[in-house]
């Protein structure tokens, strides 16, 4: 049973626990459903440049991609703004938890 987002951080090697959790929260209060580094912990940018001792942390998200799209014709479905919208909240919320700033325009927007 494969969940909506799965929460890579190579089992906290690539960002706190606490980070993890945050997201997982917010991600959850959206009513989505979500692991933890399971089927997928993390990649080469996440492991090669986070360096939780300078603060520097690494997230890697993996989205179902039927929550947006025909995986038969790759063409947006019908939940495509609403998820726009979500994911957008998601990572707004997450930043703000994290007390980051939002410097650019987000993928998703």
């Amino acid at each position: 049973d494969l969940k909506n987002f799965i929460i890579g951080n190579n089992f906290d090697k690539t960002s706190s626990a606490d980070s993890r959790i945050k997201l997982s929260k917010i991600i959850k209060e959206k009513g989505y459903s979500f692991s933890f580094n399971h089927p997928y912990s993390g990649g080469f940018i996440s492991n090669n440049y986070s360096d939780l001792k300078k603060n520097i942390e690494c997230i890697q998200i993996e989205i179902s991609k039927k929550l947006y799209m025909s995986e038969v014709t790759f063409k947006k479905n019908d939940n495509y703004n609403n998820f726009k919208s979500d994911l957008n909240y998601i990572i707004k919320s997450f930043m703000r938890a994290s007390s980051l700033e939002l410097k650019h325009d987000l993928a998703a927007e």
